[in-house]
C-alpha cells in the first residue's frame, strides 16, 4: 500500500543519526476501490514528539480523487551500542 511507504518515509526524515524507529499503530480506512489507476500517497507529520509521533496519510488518483485515509503513530528509540 502507498500510505504505508509514504509514513515511512516522512518518518524517517525525522529520525536522528543515532534512533530507530517502530510502529504503534497504522490504520488505514480504503474509501473507494480503483482499478489500474495511479495513485499518490502523501503523510504529512502532525505531531512530533520526544517519544511519539503522528502522521496523516492521504492517498488520491491522479485526478485527485481521495482513494484511502489513514493514521500512522511511531516510536523512536536509541540504537543500543
Amino acid at each position: 500500500m502507498a500510505g504505508d511507504t509514504a509514513a515511512g518515509i516522512a518518518f524517517l526524515t525525522l529520525i536522528k543519526e543515532n534512533e530507530i524507529l517502530f510502529t504503534v499503530e497504522l490504520k488505514i480506512n480504503f474509501l473507494v476501490s480503483i482499478k489500474k489507476e495511479d495513485i499518490f500517497a502523501e503523510c504529512r507529520i502532525i505531531h512530533n514528539g520526544k517519544l511519539i509521533s503522528l502522521g496523516e496519510i492521504e492517498v488520491k488518483t491522479a485526478m485527485g480523487v481521495l482513494v484511502a485515509k489513514g493514521l500512522a503513530t511511531i516510536i523512536s528509540r536509541s540504537k543500543k551500542k
